[in-house]
């Protein structure tokens, strides 16, 4: 084979390779944000209802208004809800659509490891954030889980395309090895030749749509 075809098959294969660094680097970018703070984790907690039994009898709480979401949270126990953002005793919960600031966190408990998250003393590991951050996309209420789940997961719409590469390259080189074996050389280099070109394409057009 001449030496321009070596180049065709030089080039589909770093362009193969890069593809895989580049999802790689892309769920590594995305830990490293989470490590820093600019995505986080909204943890699960559960209402505690603090009021002595004797206080729904009392003016308080009959004059209430008890279509207000917080209202509703401080007066219910075992309600689940996703909090963050723990300062001065108080929080911001996310209940349904509702979000709600200063919340007390005396009026939460946590079960598990959860506290923990919450006040920041552990942290996920990079399988674990992934892993997490994967579970999340068929979840009813992601959005409200994390703090950009659209960002934090973006690597996993870069999964189809760098598929599609593989699958267009592996039908290309079939394709070469059946012409080679029927010493069709200048096909094999014509055939090559699109898979080059197609690899080009791909990184060029993922380098603008990711960026």
């Amino acid at each position: 084979m001449k030496r321009r075809t070596y180049i065709y098959i030089i080039i589909i294969i770093l362009s193969l390779t890069y593809s895989i660094l580049d999802y790689n680097m892309a769920k590594r970018e995305s830990y490293d944000k989470y490590v820093a703070g600019e995505y986080t984790f909204r943890q699960t907690a559960y209402t505690v209802d603090t009021h002595a039994d004797t206080w729904w009898a009392t003016p308080e709480a009959q004059n209430m208004d008890y279509s207000d979401p917080r209202t509703i949270l401080l007066c219910t126990n075992n309600m689940d809800v996703y909090v963050e953002n723990p300062h001065d005793g108080v929080c911001t919960v996310y209940y349904g659509e509702h979000v709600i600031d200063d919340f007390p966190i005396s009026n939460l408990r946590f079960e598990n490891d959860d506290g923990d998250y919450f006040y920041g003393k552990k942290r996920y590991s990079y399988d674990e954030y992934i892993e997490a951050v994967k579970s999340m996309k068929k979840e009813k209420y992601a959005t409200q889980r994390v703090s950009d789940l659209k960002s934090m997961i973006s690597f996993e719409r870069m999964k189809p395309f760098i598929i599609s590469l593989f699958c267009t390259e592996v039908l290309f080189a079939a394709v070469a090895i059946i012409l080679y074996r029927s010493e069709q050389y200048l096909k094999v280099s014509l055939i090559l030749f699109f898979g080059a070109l197609c690899s080009i394409g791909f990184e060029l057009f993922t380098s603008i749509y990711f960026n």
